[in-house]
């Protein structure tokens, strides 16, 4: 597993440094604060994108709003807990920081704190905006600027790792590698060129319908927005032309490829996990993700269109994703 390389490479690097007192790291509080990785801010990924999914559901209700605010508050504790677990492993630990960055996989996870946050910062603007006002939406605004400051520093840094300290090859390259950059063309090389992943990975599969869902989901979104707002600030201004309303057709349209390129993914995401028997670790939750995401694109489809066919595929992805996080 993932987890476990990085850990022994940390084990390694504190024994190196201090050879008298390694033996305090394997008990207690130090042990689970030692051995604890970023790979874990991958279930917020999953639960954040379940609550968004419950509060943003086509076909809704009062309960399901307040189960979306449960799953919201579960979702902040366990940041908060694993943030609090981060901090303290690298201020006692500084030396794992390195080792964690040079180890080829362990390093992609860093991707996982800025996406768990983001859903965090989305159900933000969805729920507490409404309920308490200005100052919900100005920490919105200020956790946005952070968010993506951090998304940006790795997905330019690690990249750069990549190249200069990893030994990169065609065989090594796996979906994990969308987690800091997004792109979902490197994975889509590897399956085509390379075998599958290993059994303890083969979730990672699952990963390429994330950036396909959620870049579906974010363009339409961008759509509508423009079709609002460019005329009320005059952007892209023309007699002629209402550049917002050529923007949100080119952007559902868009957002429908994608989508369909999706479904292509999930048949091979399907067809992978089939051929195999698995066990269970941290990459199970690159499955939530993704798929999350993807219904999440669905049902904004189904209601620009409207289409009763693609509400009750949202829904039911919706229902299949929130029994796999429970």
């Amino acid at each position: 597993m993932i987890e476990s390389h990085l850990t022994e490479d940390v084990d390694q690097t504190i024994a190196e440094s201090q050879p008298h007192t390694c033996s305090k790291h394997d008990r207690g509080w130090r042990k689970v604060v030692r051995h604890f990785t970023q790979a874990w801010f991958s279930v917020n990924m999953g639960t954040g994108i379940v609550a968004i999914l419950l509060n943003n559901l086509p076909y809704n209700g009062e309960w399901l709003y307040w189960l979306s605010v449960v799953v919201f508050a579960w979702n902040v504790f366990l940041f908060c807990t694993f943030l609090c677990i981060s901090i303290l492993r690298y201020s006692l630990y500084p030396e794992i920081w390195s080792a964690m960055i040079r180890h080829p996989s362990a390093s992609m996870f860093l991707g996982t704190f800025p996406i768990g946050l983001a859903t965090i910062i989305e159900m933000v603007a969805l729920v507490c905006v409404p309920a308490w006002g200005p100052r919900a939406a100005n920490l919105a605004w200020a956790l946005w600027w952070i968010d993506c400051i951090i998304a940006l520093a790795i997905c330019y840094y690690i990249p750069f790792v990549i190249m200069c300290v990893h030994d990169s090859n065609i065989s090594t390259v796996t979906a994990v590698w969308l987690l800091p950059i997004a792109s979902s063309v490197v994975a889509s090389a590897r399956l085509m060129l390379h075998n599958l992943p290993p059994r303890e990975a083969i979730m990672s599969v699952f990963l390429p319908i994330a950036p396909l869902g959620l870049g579906s989901f974010a363009i339409m979104q961008f759509g509508r927005v423009a079709l609002k707002i460019f005329p009320e600030t005059g952007t892209l201004s023309s007699p002629s032309t209402n550049a917002g309303a050529v923007l949100y057709i080119f952007g559902w349209l868009i957002g429908l490829v994608m989508w369909a390129y999706g479904i292509v993914w999930i048949f091979f995401a399907l067809a992978s996990i089939s051929r195999n028997r698995f066990p269970f670790n941290l990459t199970w939750w690159g499955f939530t993700f993704p798929l999350g995401v993807f219904a999440s694109a669905t049902t904004t489809i189904g209601k620009e269109l409207p289409s009763r066919f693609f509400n009750v595929l949202g829904t039911g992805a919706t229902n299949l994703n929130t029994e796999v996080l429970t």
